[in-house]
């Protein structure tokens, strides 16, 4: 709205400033009860009002208050930048929220399958470290298992790591089940 009204303060000033020449005339042209002015006259007229229109913008002539309402359109330049800024921040800042939470979701789960923890009882686990404020991660829940060991599988699977070692040949494996289902020997 400033912006707007430094405009028309802007339009005043070249209107004032280019209209002196036409008051007489203007003032000539209207009828007889019209007032007419010298050309001093209207160039103090003029002046007053200039010197007020300075004072308003704290501005000493019209160069100033050109170089004013041109700082101003940077300041919009300026804040519209900062605007497009601070939208692409939220986002990017939205997006690492999200990728962080799902690393500690994943960083979790792989806590519990590669400790070998009871699948069921995995939101009873959660809700413990909540109740703690604590985050599960590998060191927390190895921390927490030395007490809660009841925790774990006492299943005999085992959970072998990828790539550790290579697999046995299926084929002997089957062969030797059925010898010795059959009571053959091989």
């Amino acid at each position: 709205m400033q912006n707007d009204l430094l405009e028309g303060t802007t339009a005043n000033v070249v209107d004032a400033e280019t209209s002196t020449a036409d008051v007489e005339s203007v003032a000539t042209e209207n009828n007889d009860n019209a007032t007419t002015f010298t050309q001093e006259q209207v160039n103090k007229m003029i002046s007053d009002r200039l010197s007020r229109i300075y004072k308003q913008y704290g501005v000493d002539n019209k160069e100033a208050l050109d170089e004013l309402i041109n700082s101003r359109a940077d300041y919009d330049t300026v804040k519209a930048d900062y605007e497009t800024i601070k939208a692409d921040y939220e986002t990017m800042k939205a997006n690492y929220d999200n990728l962080t939470a799902s690393n500690n979701e994943l960083a979790k789960k792989y806590a519990f399958t590669s400790r070998n923890i009871n699948a069921q009882l995995y939101n009873d686990i959660e809700m413990y470290f909540k109740g703690k404020g604590v985050d599960i991660n590998e060191t927390t829940l190895d921390e927490e298992l030395k007490t809660h060991d009841h925790w774990v599988n006492k299943s005999n699977a085992v959970i072998q790591p990828l790539g550790s070692e290579p697999h046995k040949n299926i084929e002997e494996d089957e062969r030797k089940r059925a010898s010795k289902l059959l009571g053959v020997q091989l």
